[in-house]
């Protein structure tokens, strides 16, 4: 790797909780997410910044990307607003399945912009750039990370994705000793398909609250606990598209230590919730040897 290279991961996102809170006036819909990341299931986006521009993708699932990938249109729309910007050439290499839930689309292009914030001494690349791709991915702004983050931490997510909390100085959201096993049964659900079969209604006046905190977990059992009083509102309606969903989620759910299973995002990623690496590297073994035909990944959660 060149010297100049800047290398950035893109770890896969889950969402622990997802509530649909309703249909806003501007068509989009009003949601309260529990997001954490992957810190070892992740693509990698490299810049080479005194290089010629252009984007090379490649990996063992880049195959499966169709059209314009989301780093090339969050670079375009930066390059279009901040015409003096330091690009380069970009390089992404694609691990994660694509259209799955876990925003491997989003953490692209996030990984990409955390690399030109780096390139052009931004040290708070959110605030910079996150307003300017909104509108080409939610999950962005909260795979983005929070200033002097290497990698984006766990977070409360609201509104359409804009609005983020994530515990001050040191602390994390989330407890050590979680850990997670990730499954793709093979199938990509397209997202706005799975919110027309929710099919939800206007949101409420009193729904729009901006609340300014998230809750504190001083322990794994107390995250555990908020996330199996929380669902996600999208699991239904994608399993009346994917019955492989359904599959996957109790193939989990009767692991050995599995605490909770359920489908991230809008599917057709679905994942189980471990106390402790070990189990769930072992219950991702077991999961492989079951269905060799599933993506199958175990991670700690940061």
């Amino acid at each position: 790797m060149h010297a100049d290279t800047i290398a950035i991961i893109a770890p896969a996102k889950i969402n622990l909780t997802l509530e649909v809170l309703g249909r806003r006036p501007d068509g989009y819909h009003e949601l309260v997410s529990l997001v954490a990341f992957a810190s070892d299931v992740s693509d990698l986006v490299t810049l080479q910044p005194k290089e010629p521009f252009g984007i090379r993708v490649h990996g063992p699932t880049a195959g499966k990307l169709e059209g314009s990938n989301l780093v090339g249109q969050v670079v375009e729309t930066l390059r279009a607003k901040w015409p003096k910007l330091t690009l380069g050439a970009f390089d992404l290499e694609k691990h994660l399945p694509v259209a799955a839930g876990i925003g491997g689309g989003s953490a692209d292009a996030a990984a990409a912009i955390r690399a030109i914030a780096a390139a052009n001494a931004v040290t708070d690349p959110l605030a910079v750039f996150g307003e300017a791709v909104l509108s080409l991915g939610a999950d962005i702004p909260v795979c983005i990370g929070a200033p002097g983050e290497r990698t984006p931490t766990s977070a409360m997510m609201r509104g359409v994705g804009e609005r983020l909390w994530r515990p001050s100085g040191a602390q994390r959201l989330i407890p050590d000793h979680l850990s997670v096993v990730l499954v793709n049964p093979g199938i990509a659900v397209p997202t706005g398909a799975v919110f027309g079969a929710l099919g939800a209604g206007p949101l409420a006046m009193e729904a729009t609250v901006d609340e300014t905190e998230g809750e504190r977990f001083a322990a794994a059992t107390d995250l555990l606990a908020y996330t199996a009083r929380h669902g996600n509102d999208l699991e239904a309606p994608a399993i009346g598209l994917v019955a492989e969903i359904a599959t996957a989620i109790k193939a989990l759910s009767v692991l050995p230590d599995c605490r909770l299973a359920r489908m991230s995002g809008s599917g057709a990623t679905c994942f189980g919730l471990f106390m402790g690496h070990d189990a769930a590297r072992q219950a991702a073994e077991k999961l492989r040897h079951e269905n060799p035909n599933w993506w199958v990944a175990a991670s700690r959660l940061q």
